[in-house]
């Protein structure tokens, strides 16, 4: 991957951090609060509401094309790098959700 690839997923990851902060952060959801400012209310509820749903599917689509960055060459070299990274993955990211699921929180 190129530095300049790199570079825009660098700021596409931190838009969308700051979209996920912002629809998590609370306070677009108090328009009563906001008497008398019918504009930022309705702004608030255009990003958080809008803009701001893109956010995540954003973050999925980045770790797809990560995740599939370099499985190129011959076919069955294909298949071996991919079974390698979901090897990878099963234990990083499987083993520690198996885990947490063995001791819900009540």
């Amino acid at each position: 991957m190129t530095q300049y690839l790199s570079d825009k997923f660098k700021v596409l990851s931190l838009i969308s951090i700051i979209l996920v902060l912002y629809i998590h952060s609370g306070f677009h959801d108090y328009p009563n609060e906001i008497q008398g400012m019918i504009f930022n209310a309705n702004l608030q509820n255009f990003i958080s509401g809008m803009i701001g749903r893109c956010a995540v599917p954003l973050f999925y689509a980045i770790s797809g094309y990560l995740f599939f960055t370099g499985l190129y060459g011959g076919r069955n070299a294909n298949y071996q790098k991919l079974w390698f990274k979901i090897k990878k993955r099963g234990k990083t990211l499987l083993v520690p959700y198996i885990i947490a699921c063995l001791f819900p929180v009540v």
